[in-house]
């Protein structure tokens, strides 16, 4: 099965790529992209195993860091 996954991010009149690997979003251990304040989780990202219980660990990390982000940018 092939997965196609959004890869651009369009600000205005500019568009950025995210970093991907094979169809997979590239992310770091606190599920951030290469895009500042873009985050990601689950099967969508690179990752060894593709299990529900892994996405929901993604995600709340993802989740408690994403907040965290938002919070140090007020």
């Amino acid at each position: 099965m092939r997965h196609f996954y959004l890869c651009r991010i369009h600000s205005g009149q500019k568009t950025t790529e995210l970093e991907t690997k094979d169809g997979y979003i590239v992310t770091n251990e606190k599920q951030e992209t290469n895009l500042a304040g873009v985050y990601a989780a689950g099967d969508i990202c690179v990752k060894q195993v593709r299990q529900a219980a892994t996405a929901v660990a993604d995600g709340a990390v993802a989740a408690i860091h994403a907040a965290a982000y938002i919070k140090a940018q007020r």
